[in-house]
């Protein structure tokens, strides 16, 4: 499914938040608060219900919650009251309040729009235009990532760049790739994970 509200688009397929095409990165249960509030938009999600669906089993309190809610909001760049995207209901729970178009593929050629109260969906064809050339496709394009169909890809650089100082530490990160597909960095150094 693919939301459209405002310059962002959310496409949960490709699990990708963009800007005017310009990828926003988000943490894994950002991206699906983000997700469940654009899914239940016609309606107030309570806190209780978030917390079931997104950390069954799990206590996160209402301080985690926030600060999930404060990362959307973040991401969205809607930091200060009145918030256009997510609106707090007091004593009831959150709700997506921006006007969204709503699609089953992604919103370029040979999507389908999804239509309001149930009524029968019709092939619209290009229900989206191609995003123009914006000074942020041109930032993409010089640092090296894609643009296809609208949609910036990001990619690694073909040449790693050496770090000053860390020899060790690049070595180290470079032996880890070559037999995991993730590692997380902190500031206590970095450690594989999903082998």
């Amino acid at each position: 499914m693919v939301y459209v509200f405002g310059a962002y688009r959310l496409d949960t397929q490709r699990y990708e938040l963009t800007h005017a095409g310009v990828p926003i990165p988000l943490r894994p249960k950002v991206f699906q608060v983000l997700s469940y509030l654009l899914a239940h938009h016609d309606r107030v999600v309570s806190k209780e219900e978030l917390l079931d669906q997104l950390w069954p089993g799990q206590f996160v309190g209402d301080v985690g919650l926030n600060s999930y809610i404060m990362a959307v909001r973040k991401a969205l760049d809607d930091r200060r009251p009145p918030y256009q995207y997510i609106r707090t209901v007091r004593g009831h729970g959150y709700r997506f309040v921006a006007d969204i178009e709503l699609y089953r593929d992604t919103p370029h050629q040979g999507a389908v729009a999804v239509p309001p109260l149930g009524l029968p969906a019709e092939p619209t064809g290009d229900c989206a235009p191609p995003v123009p050339e914006s000074a942020a496709h041109l930032i993409a394009q010089r640092s090296g990532w894609r643009i296809e169909d609208g949609s910036v890809h990001r990619h690694l650089p073909l040449q790693l760049t050496s770090f000053i100082g860390r020899e060790r530490e690049t070595a180290d990160v470079k032996s880890l790739l070559a037999t995991t597909r993730a590692i997380q960095f902190s500031d206590r150094g970095c450690k594989s994970g999903l082998k």
